[in-house]
């Protein structure tokens, strides 16, 4: 498994989600200026997978695919799990914790974010993880408007070993506020309008991106 995947989110400023609604060279060229720019990972929306699996496939061609991690989300079923698997992603998320969707991770030596939103989700996927021998490490808030900055300071108390991505009304101006909580990795959303990508507006993306590393002092 590589464990390379979840400490990239560690650090990383934020992690940029797309929809599969963009052409795949819109895609490979956002991919090259998120490595340019230092971000090491991105997710493409499963939303629907028939229209991010053949998106996926086509980018796994390009010469951009080796520039980054890539994410696949939001699974819901052992059926998503393994056709993502089969796209050769580099880590699998979903929005609350599935036993089958860990069943395949096992199966494929791959990474599993899932996301949570009570202690009672979280002690779940501790114990699930912890009967097939593996470490919780990032957890994906989903979604942190409902949960708020009171009860994920309480959850990062009682499970101090864990990093939490926020999803949700993060936005870029709220960066410094979460950013400097050691117990918050990158927040997850679609930071980067997709019509902006799509026209291949790079300066634009560039000054974003930028903005957001700035606040986060990364």
């Amino acid at each position: 498994m590589n464990h390379d995947v979840l400490e990239s989110l560690k650090t990383a400023p934020i992690q940029c989600n797309v929809h599969p609604v963009l052409s795949v060279d819109a895609l490979a060229g956002f991919a090259e200026i998120l490595h340019e720019e230092g971000y090491p990972l991105f997710e493409v929306l499963g939303r629907p997978l028939d229209d991010a699996e053949p998106l996926i496939r086509a980018f796994s061609e390009t010469p951009q695919r080796k520039l980054l991690y890539l994410a696949v989300g939001t699974l819901k079923t052992r059926a998503d799990a393994e056709r993502a698997v089969a796209l050769n992603v580099d880590l699998l998320v979903s929005a609350a914790f599935s036993r089958r969707i860990l069943d395949v991770a096992v199966e494929a030596d791959l990474p599993y974010m899932p996301g949570v939103s009570t202690l009672q989700d979280i002690q779940n996927v501790h114990d699930a993880f912890e009967d097939v021998g593996r470490t919780v490490k990032v957890l994906k808030l989903c979604p942190v408007d409902f949960i708020g900055m009171p009860l994920v300071k309480v959850m990062a108390t009682i499970y101090p070993d864990v990093m939490f991505g926020p999803t949700g009304s993060v936005e870029l101006e709220d960066l410094p506020t979460w950013r400097q909580l050691p117990f918050i990795s990158a927040p997850m959303k679609p930071y980067v309008p997709e019509q902006m990508i799509a026209a291949g507006d790079w300066d634009a993306v560039r000054e974003l991106l930028r903005k957001a590393r700035r606040p986060a002092g990364l």
